[in-house]
């Protein structure tokens, strides 16, 4: 019998359907399993979260529940990190599936309302997505899936550059309209103006009784114009925070306790915390117990500046428990003033009228009479709005009190001690903040302190200087305890006003003998001590090392003969062009400068040093902080070299250009960016008068904010006087507005204190170069036309510096040969050559150095100045998608903004934005080194460079640049 045998032909046919067949099903059921595993991480989430809000609302083990998405976990706790481990229940999501938005819902115990609200996006391997949105109410709401979201630039074979990929549209994130910075309202009295600092006479509301606490302060009924008004105690901001501006006691004493559990009801426990730093940590008041009535607490003493906020929370097992905080704009908490009348709330129940709680603390007129520093907070922790609504959950009085003397008028002899240098090895504890005398009385880095009064003693162990006023003399003291190789490192600036140096000696009483103070070594190490000063000055620079001994000096004083210091008589006005000139009769150490329009120009070889006091720049309405940074020229802009080491200022940062020629020309510039939302540039002397440089005795701003000056930030308070500006006859204050001017312009973007004087090297003034002019862990010295920048790192690791050379006139660069770009020179060029070198793409500072600060040596960086955060994207960074999105150099990647493997060395210092400038011909650096590379990045279609500068950069850019 014959069989039939299948041919080649058909075998070849069953095998090329079969493989088409597997290539069609395979690809589809992978689509199918990632499509499902995005269904089932929904589906669980949703389950993790109903499981929570579950938990929450029954009050299980009496607490909050929250679900943290990425994890899968239903846990218990305020917060995922501060979780109850032991009661964790894991919903393992699928793998391969991204989350990102919302990561963690915690809803609140009995009622079950959920925070944050928001949606979870979730995305599959396949870039598909699906989110699911959690309401007000608690409702949890999935979408359909959603298509991957596409774009250029995605290229992710790395090949040789070839670019592909379609477009989508992103929905542009709206910016809103910069909002300036506002303050609050100062805590004195409420009915009289606050005369200023320098003896000013306070207007009067009402009739002639001053009040009992507030010297000359008018109080509700009127207030004394005949005394001055040292300073105020504290103000309050919009949101309820209260910032201390002078040094003060605060004590915390309950007056009274009410709130049950419905009518009649068991007492509801109340407790109460507090903190002094705006919420980063928290103190329990009371002793952390349950309040009723008279319970009195300290918060101890605070500085000026420090930031108050107290917490209230009420609690009745698993049925009741309620916390606000005075600052949370949620209406719950009500403060009360002197000569306020308390509000007529019904009482609930049966409880006590508030009026009951209050009977120790009002007039025969039934208002409020505390003292003109104290103030009432009235806490209501059940639903506002309704018949319960009594305001008695809890009622505080705060009370503000300052010691004896603690306050320091500008009319009377005062000094001050500014830390520029504070370092803690092991367990080392200095900090910047001096306490005075055998109270302790807490003074800030700055704040003034009154010379007039004498302390009996001085208290040694505390965690920064302690000062003690004798006689004629200050006697200075860093503690040393530490036998286990701890040390403490302090270099601090003691200034005087109103009096002048005598002499310094050493305090050689019992093991408080400074080492070695006046032999001109200073470091580290033992014996390293060193004491900086000049007979008929007004400073001294202290250098202070401790281990297992205390260091201290005593300085000796005599009250200036103020009939013959000088001060400018010209005010500065934003219009007009005026030219003055200082002759520093006032200060041996001041050097001489003539300024016009905001430009100083030297009259004589100084070092000039320029100290933060503080930065305040927000964004809208939000607060969100926008970042400043600073910039000096010494040759009127012809080159710019970074101060602070380019870094957002804060506070404190200190640098000083040193042996800067005579007729050299100081410009400073200052930026202020809040990622690609805003950003702006503006310098001294331009037509804008964003940057003002003001000189003692001269008027601030013509602004309401300077008219009011409970709005201003104490760093720049603390610098105003009578509306004069009061700083030293060597010194300048700069002040800096970088959003939109009007009347509200506040000019405190950038506060920086200007110091003029003598070189050190002349060897009687300024400060030793080899001292560390600032307390950033990451400082570095560098160099520009005709000056040398000193700035020291107090980090362990290498300090870098690039020294210009002393000749008038060169200035040091990073040369890259023509045809031999990678064998780069550091060399010395006269200042009219550098404009060709600058376009040829050399850089300023030696080729070792870091010029703009981001880690990436000049000889290998492309792009001079970059900034972080950037400005792209300037829509939203999309998932693939790279920038700089965060303040230091590593870029980082998709919406979650997660760390990416790209670095700003894989770039050769050049951000995203600098890269498509590049692409776009906007600006090449030093690209036109590498004319190959440059083709292919000036051959991108603009397709891709203007969805890079929306979205951010794609892989395939970077590796572009990083394949060079």
């Amino acid at each position: 019998m014959t069989r039939r045998a299948f041919s080649i032909i058909e075998v070849l046919m069953t095998l090329g359907i079969i493989a088409v067949t597997a290539g069609v099903s395979v690809p589809m059921y992978r689509n199918y399993q990632i499509r499902n595993d995005l269904d089932l991480a929904v589906a669980q989430t949703m389950h993790g979260l109903t499981r929570a809000q579950l938990l929450s609302q029954t009050g299980q083990h009496d607490g909050a529940w929250g679900f943290r998405v990425p994890e899968g976990t239903v846990f218990q706790g305020e917060n995922y990190a501060a979780r109850n481990t032991s009661l964790d229940e894991v919903v393992t999501l699928p793998p391969g599936i991204t989350v990102n938005g919302v990561l963690e819902v915690v809803f609140e115990r009995v009622t079950g309302n959920p925070s944050p609200t928001g949606d979870i996006i979730f995305e599959g391997q396949n870039g598909e997505r699906r989110t699911l949105s959690v309401s007000d109410e608690g409702i949890l709401i999935p979408s359909e899936v959603l298509p991957p979201d596409e774009g250029g630039l995605d290229g992710e074979d790395g090949g040789s550059g070839d670019l592909s990929g379609d477009t989508g549209d992103t929905g542009s994130a709206t910016s809103g309209d910069t909002g300036s910075s506002t303050g609050g309202d100062t805590g004195g009295s409420s009915g009289g103006d606050t005369g200023d600092e320098d003896g000013g006479t306070g207007s009067t509301d009402g009739g002639t009784t001053g009040s009992d606490t507030g010297g000359g302060t008018g109080g509700d009924t009127g207030g004394s114009d005949d005394q001055e008004t040292c300073e105020e105690r504290f103000s309050v901001a919009d949101d309820g925070t209260i910032e201390t501006t002078g040094s003060v006691k605060v004590t915390a004493k309950v007056l009274g306790s009410a709130i049950t559990y419905g009518a009649n009801g068991p007492e509801v426990q109340v407790n109460v915390s507090a903190s002094t730093d705006n919420g980063t940590t928290w103190s329990d008041l009371f002793g952390g117990n349950d309040i009723d009535g008279n319970e009195i607490s300290e918060l101890g003493s605070l500085t000026a500046g420090q930031k108050i906020v107290l917490k209230v929370r009420g609690r009745h097992g698993w049925l009741f428990d309620k916390t606000y905080r005075s600052n949370d704009k949620s209406g719950h908490i009500e403060v009360l003033r002197n000569g306020d009348s308390p509000p007529a709330y019904k009482p609930f129940g049966n409880q006590q009228s508030l009026v009951a709680f209050l009977k120790d603390i009002l007039d025969t007129n039934g208002k409020i009479k505390i003292g003109a520093y104290d103030a009432v907070l009235l806490v209501e922790l059940g639903s506002l709005n309704s018949n319960s609504s009594d305001f008695q959950d809890a009622v505080i009085l705060l009370q503000f009190a300052q010691g004896t003397s603690s306050c320091a008028s500008s009319t009377e002899p005062r000094f001050k001690i500014a830390f520029e240098r504070i370092e803690n090895k092991i367990k080392g504890d200095a900090k910047n903040v001096t306490y005075v005398g055998s109270d302790a009385v807490a003074y800030a880095d700055s704040q003034w302190i009154p010379l007039t009064t004498t302390d009996g003693s001085i208290i040694e162990e505390v965690a920064g200087m302690a000062a003690q006023r004798k006689s004629g003399y200050v006697r200075i003291l860093l503690h040393g305890s530490h036998n286990d190789g701890s040390k403490e490192i302090v270099d601090a600036r003691v200034t005087f006003d109103g009096a002048k140096v005598v002499e310094v000696r050493n305090d050689n009483t019992g093991n408080n003998a400074t080492e070695s103070p006046f032999d001109g070594v200073v470091n580290d190490g033992p014996g390293g001590d060193e004491v900086t000063a000049v007979a008929g000055s007004t400073s001294v620079f202290y250098q202070t090392r401790v281990t297992s001994a205390d260091d201290a000096i005593l300085i000796y004083w005599q009250e200036a003969d103020t009939s013959s210091s000088s001060s400018s008589s010209s005010n500065s006005s934003a219009t007009s062009s005026t030219s003055t000139s200082s002759s520093a009769s006032s200060d041996a150490c001041a050097a001489s400068y003539t300024m016009s329009n905001g430009t100083l120009t030297l009259s004589e070889k100084a070092d000039v040093s320029f100290t933060v006091l503080g930065s305040h720049a927000t964004y809208d309405k939000t607060g969100s902080k926008i970042d400043v940074r600073m910039q000096v020229s010494a040759d009127g802009g012809i080159t710019w070299k970074s101060l602070f080491n380019y870094g957002s200022i804060k506070g404190n940062e200190h640098e000083t250009l040193r042996d800067v020629a005579s007729g050299k020309t100081i410009l400073l510039k200052v930026e202020g960016r809040r990622g690609w939302l805003f950003k702006r540039e503006t310098k001294s002397g331009d037509s804008e008068n964003r940057v003002r440089l003001l000189k003692k005795g001269e008027a601030p701003p013509n602004t309401s904010v300077f008219k009011n000056a409970d709005k201003l930030q104490s760093f720049l308070k603390n610098k105003l006087s009578q509306g004069k500006v009061v700083v030293g006859p060597k010194e300048l204050l700069m002040v800096a507005e970088v959003q939109d001017l009007d009347d509200h312009s506040d000019y405190q973007d950038a506060v920086v204190l200007v110091t003029v004087e003598k070189p050190y090297s002349s060897g009687s003034c300024g400060t030793p170069p080899n001292v560390s002019s600032s307390s950033s862990a990451q400082q570095t010295s560098s160099s520009s036309a005709a000056t040398s920048s000193t700035s020291s790192s107090s980090s362990a690791g290498s300090t870098s510096s690039s020294e210009s050379s002393s000749s008038a006139g060169k200035i040091t660069i990073c040369h890259f040969p023509p045809g031999n770009p990678r064998n780069a020179q550091t060399i010395q060029v006269g200042a009219s050559a550098w404009a060709a070198h600058a376009e040829h793409g050399d850089r300023q500072g030696a080729c070792d150095g870091d010029e703009d600060g981001d880690g990436i040596q000049n000889s290998s960086d492309f792009c001079p100045g970059t900034f972080v955060p950037e400005t792209v994207p300037t829509e939203g960074l999309l998932f693939k998608r790279f920038a700089l999105t965060h303040n230091e150099f590593g870029f980082r990647q998709g919406p979650q903004r997660k760390v990416s493997e790209f670095t700003l060395s894989d770039t050769y210092g050049c951000s995203c934005e600098q890269l498509i400038d590049v692409a776009e011909n906007v600006k090449v650096y030093r690209f036109s080194q590498f004319p190959n590379l440059l083709r292919q990045m000036q051959s991108l279609f603009p397709f891709y460079t203007e969805g890079a500068r929306r979205y951010g950069c794609g892989k395939s850019v970077i590796e572009m640049v990083k394949k060079k």
